[in-house]
């Protein structure tokens, strides 16, 4: 499944879908609603749980925005 925010149109999920084919990705249902899972993979994910900290959060956001 993809989720993404550019799925909230059907001009927006028809290009997901193109460059997925394109890509030669198996056919996957493309929305912008997140649904239950064990996890996601993102390419700006700032992963927060009971290991790490705020500031280890922050600095990761700093890091990103710099780009």
């Amino acid at each position: 499944m993809i989720v993404s925010t550019r799925a909230n149109t059907r001009r927006g999920a028809r290009a997901i879908r193109a460059w997925l084919a394109l890509h030669d990705f198996p056919r996957l249902t493309v929305t912008d609603r997140k649904v239950n899972a064990v996890a996601y993979i993102d390419d700006r994910a700032v992963p927060y749980h009971r290991l790490a900290n705020w500031d280890s959060c922050k600095a990761q956001l700093a890091r990103l925005t710099k780009r």
